[in-house]
């Protein structure tokens, strides 16, 4: 399955029947039960069953997400197959009754899978063999729900980025060009064309400053409210909002030149003849 061990070993071929039954522990066992001491070489018992023998743990692995990858991985232990009880209790009747059986391929193919079907139902004529697929559509599966709600938030985000820079432009281009006559004065007092233009980008690069500072203040208030939708995300992802920042900076920047750029070269006499 490609769970890493963290400490001791996994299950293998030495953990017969005859031999001392050992157990595999997950780290949320381990820090549940020996938070301040090494769990390797810890003695425990499942159950009370009459075949039930105490179980050494020889390694402890990473945890695992069998249900949903927005919970937490819940207590897991793994045994060898051959040492499980001959007569066990109720908790332990899924596990004598139902199998899942895991095989490890460099690819998986139809001709594999109806192989292995056929080789269980030669072995073991009565067993119904069903739920054959892949680890990861089953994986996919599981997480189909976070995904779609995921895509659709992704959706409307770009959809507001989108509002954002058609809106940033739209002001940004006529508030300067609603200064064209005050830009022409300037120039008619002396002002440079240059000088003009980086008075104009430098009023908007504060603005936009600003605003992207209030942005991100706000998205940093507001993303934990989101935090149940997210795995494998950090809830402050500092690159994208670096990115988004960058653009919205950047449609300012566009949105104010070129309006600006236009009134520098006014003829700076009109200005005066029109006021």
């Amino acid at each position: 399955m490609g769970i890493p061990i963290l400490r001791g070993r996994g299950i293998d071929e030495r953990d017969t029947e005859s031999a001392p039954w050992v157990v595999v522990i997950n780290e949320t066992i381990a820090h549940q039960f020996w938070p301040s001491q090494d769990p390797i070489g810890q003695m425990i018992t499942f159950d009370s069953s009459p075949d039930e023998r105490p179980r050494q743990i020889v390694g402890i692995i990473k945890n695992v997400k069998d249900y949903e990858v927005t919970r937490d991985s819940m207590p897991q232990a793994f045994v060898a197959y051959t040492q499980l009880p001959a007569r066990t209790d109720a908790n332990w009747t899924e596990a004598r009754v139902h199998k899942s059986l895991v095989i490890r391929g460099h690819f998986i193919s139809k001709e594999l899978l109806e192989s292995v079907r056929k080789t269980i139902s030669e072995l073991v004529p009565d067993s119904a063999v069903f739920g054959v697929t892949t680890v990861q559509q089953t994986v996919s599966d599981s997480a189909w729900p976070w995904s779609f709600f995921s895509q659709l938030l992704g959706l409307f985000a770009a959809v507001a980025l989108l509002l954002a820079a058609i809106g940033i432009y739209g002001v940004m281009s006529y508030s300067v060009s609603q200064r064209s006559h005050e830009i022409g004065l300037r120039m008619a007092l002396g002002a440079q064309p240059g000088q003009v233009l980086g008075l104009v980008l430098r009023q908007a690069m504060i603005l936009s400053v600003v605003g992207v500072v209030i942005g991100a203040a706000s998205s940093f208030l507001a993303t934990p409210l989101l935090t149940v939708y997210l795995y494998g995300v950090k809830p402050h992802d500092a690159l994208t909002l670096t990115l988004v920042s960058l653009f919205l900076i950047g449609v300012t920047l566009f949105a104010s030149y070129l309006p600006a750029r236009r009134a520098a070269r006014i003829d700076p006499m009109e200005t005066l003849r029109h006021e």
